[in-house]
């Protein structure tokens, strides 16, 4: 399930908001958050960053000259072929 960046709904992972902000500082709040706890993360198919046990990453979402974040939520064995 993708959350888009400009019509939400507002999603959060343990306080930090996901949706609708400057990419490059929730994947900054996203990485912190993960290394915080010590778990793995990876970059997915469109190059955002995930913790790799929750099965999400931020994205990007053009927003007219400009970009918001976004969220992406799959299963665990889904692959991104687009």
């Amino acid at each position: 399930m993708t959350v888009h960046g400009c019509t939400g709904p507002q999603v959060d992972l343990d306080g930090i908001r996901l949706i609708g902000r400057t990419v490059s500082e929730v994947d900054a709040e996203v990485i912190q958050y993960i290394e915080d706890r010590d778990l793995g993360w990876l970059i997915y198919g469109d190059g955002g960053p995930g913790p790799e046990e929750l099965n999400m990453y931020v994205r990007a979402t053009r927003a007219g000259d400009t970009v918001a974040s976004g969220a992406r939520f799959f299963a665990q064995d889904w692959e991104d072929h687009g």
